[in-house]
């Protein structure tokens, strides 16, 4: 079993805060294939179902922005299945929507199913995540993703860490609290395993 992590789009997995995630001492192998170009350019069922079939060899998986989305698509059509996936820390996870270009605001696919899944959609999911295996480390000035989205995940019972900082994690207390989330999801994967 090793730990998966999926950067953000058009970045390197290396990039900020890739590289918090990357020089961690995983006691497990840690796999962070580059989403390139072309691999963003596939159509987002063939991107979803590569993340699903990385999961499978998963023990824990971070996200970062579409690299966290990516991931919660992905366990959610796991959970349709009824397969299991590996606990989850999504960071600066950008819930559906979120301010790209700086044009104006853009959904992401499956934005509804997955909402309603994490309980912030208008009608109840007919399989919602379970909250214990979500962790989400959002920053307080994030412009990127909705505003008011780490409020209503904490208001559905998720997990979610507030830190100083915005969408990149630039910031040091952003660096030093992923640091501690990525322990958490170490220990959380260390006692999975007894």
């Amino acid at each position: 079993m090793e730990v998966l992590y999926l950067h953000g789009r058009g970045e390197n997995p290396r990039d900020p805060p890739g590289d918090v995630v990357l020089s961690f001492p995983w006691k497990r192998t840690l796999s962070a294939p580059a989403l390139t170009s072309e691999w963003i350019a596939q159509a987002f069922p063939s991107q979803v179902a590569h993340v699903d079939e990385w999961l499978e060899n998963a023990a824990g998986a971070i996200g970062y922005s579409w690299g966290a989305w990516l991931l919660l698509c992905a366990a959610h059509e796991r959970l349709k299945r009824g397969t299991p996936s590996p606990p989850l820390l999504l960071v600066s996870c950008v819930l559906g929507e979120g301010n790209y270009t700086g044009t104006g605001t853009w959904k992401a696919p499956r934005s509804e199913e997955i909402l309603c899944a994490l309980g912030l959609g208008d009608s109840p999911a007919k399989r919602p995540f379970d909250s214990a295996s979500l962790r989400f480390l959002q920053g307080k000035r994030d412009k990127v993703g909705p505003a008011n989205g780490a409020s209503l995940l904490v208001r559905a019972g998720h997990s979610v860490r507030m830190v100083d900082s915005g969408h990149l994690m630039h910031h040091s207390t952003a660096r030093k609290a992923l640091s501690e989330e990525c322990k958490r999801l170490a220990h959380h994967m260390h006692n999975q395993a007894r």
